[in-house]
């Protein structure tokens, strides 16, 4: 929910009658504009002037060149899109406004619209103005390139002289920046982290205060100290320390535009559960609108009115935290037997071998294997006789 920053400043004059060239000078938010030239004007009963802004914002006040009659007179604006033939359509004004000239006045007369219009670069827009008098309205030959001039009889017919009006045209705008100085924090630990926030405003002595508010910050940034630019009071360069309540900062700033930086240097502590989440900032800067002034006196109420505001934000990543690796068991190394002493073993009696076939290498077996080699022979020979002695017989 936003929150709406009070006025800062009491009573603005209004923008007196002055040439256009001299208006022009100074007031950044004059957007659109045209001057008016000797010997072109037109009777007001109702006439129009489109315009095409170059740039966006919040359409917060118009001026026209006229020439009062010998009373004073009421002129009233009114802010309508066009349709696709370029005139001003019939649906309902988009925003409006009124203001007065004195009896026989010519000049600038600015009006202050009660609440500002949003308006996109490059998107015709229509100023109708009306009053119950006949004044004259100054224009020009066709000098402005981004609309032209309208008068009104049961319906819109181009003006052919002044083929457009003098008029002005200020767009106020306002822009929000907020930037952290890390792209990610750890999850489970604590980080220094800074928050910056800058805003831009571009406006005139129709705004009449400018405001901040950053409504939410994660609720683990937690903020101890705050630093601001030089054109911010010390005295609004605080933050509330208080849990869920948003925080609204107002910035005193000049007329006329400027950058409003302030700095939030803290911690960032987030739970290991906040760990993939992210964490966001969010930030609003608006130009804070008075109520419509009395155009007589330019005398403009205390009570603010609508203001125009620019959102901004900022995301910091929540990382998990890097996981400590588990040891892993180092290998038994390999052992290498080289250049080692082995212990003795048991050494294996194998049976001898011999050195030639049937002979023994050391002659230990020797009277084992004769034996049965000498039986044989014998007992062959006595065979052998035996055999002879029967054949003799």
């Amino acid at each position: 929910m936003r929150r709406r920053a009070l006025a800062l400043g009491a009573a603005l004059l209004l923008i007196g009658l002055m040439p256009g060239s001299a208006l022009a000078k100074g007031l950044p938010n004059l957007n659109q504009w045209n001057l008016w030239q000797v010997g072109h004007s037109v009777g007001m009963g109702q006439v129009a002037q489109t315009f095409t802004p170059n740039k966006t914002g919040m359409l917060s006040a118009v001026s026209l060149y006229v020439t009062g009659t010998e009373v004073p007179a009421t002129i009233s604006i009114a802010i309508q899109n066009v349709d696709g033939s370029g005139v001003p359509d019939d649906n309902p004004p988009l925003a409006g406004g009124w203001g007065s000239i004195g009896a026989g006045v010519t000049g600038w007369i600015t009006i202050s619209l009660w609440s500002p219009v949003s308006v996109t670069a490059g998107t015709q827009y229509a100023i109708v103005a009306s009053s119950e008098y006949y004044l004259d309205v100054w224009g020009s030959t066709d000098t402005y390139p981004g609309g032209q001039a309208f008068n009104a009889d049961g319906s819109w017919y181009p003006s052919s002289d002044p083929a457009d009006l003098a008029f002005q045209a200020f767009v106020d705008t306002v822009t929000t920046q907020l930037a952290w100085d890390k792209p990610s924090v750890v999850a489970g630990a604590t980080t220094p982290l800074t928050l910056t926030a800058s805003m831009t405003f571009t406006n005139g002595p129709e705004a009449g205060a400018y405001s901040a508010i950053l409504p939410t910050l994660p609720a683990w940034f937690n903020v101890t100290s705050v630093a601001c630019s030089a054109n911010i009071t010390p005295a609004d360069c605080t933050y509330p320390m208080f849990t869920g309540v948003p925080t609204l900062l107002l910035l005193d700033g000049v007329l006329n535009g400027t950058t409003l930086t302030a700095t939030f240097t803290g911690t960032a502590t987030p739970a290991l559960a906040s760990a993939g989440t992210t964490g966001t900032a969010t930030g609003e800067a608006c130009l804070v609108y008075p109520l419509a002034p009395n155009v007589v006196t330019g005398a403009r109420p205390n009570a603010p009115g609508d203001p125009g505001c620019a959102d901004g934000s900022a995301v910091v990543q929540v990382t998990a935290p890097v996981p400590t690796p588990t040891p892993t068991p180092s290998p038994t190394p390999f052992q290498s037997f080289e250049g080692a002493t082995l212990a003795p073993t048991m050494a294996v009696t194998l049976p001898p071998t011999s050195a030639g076939a049937g002979h023994p290498a050391d002659g230990s077996g020797s009277a084992i294997w004769l034996m049965p080699i000498g039986l044989l022979a014998f007992f062959g020979g006595a065979f052998v006789l035996v055999i002879r002695r029967r054949r003799l017989a």
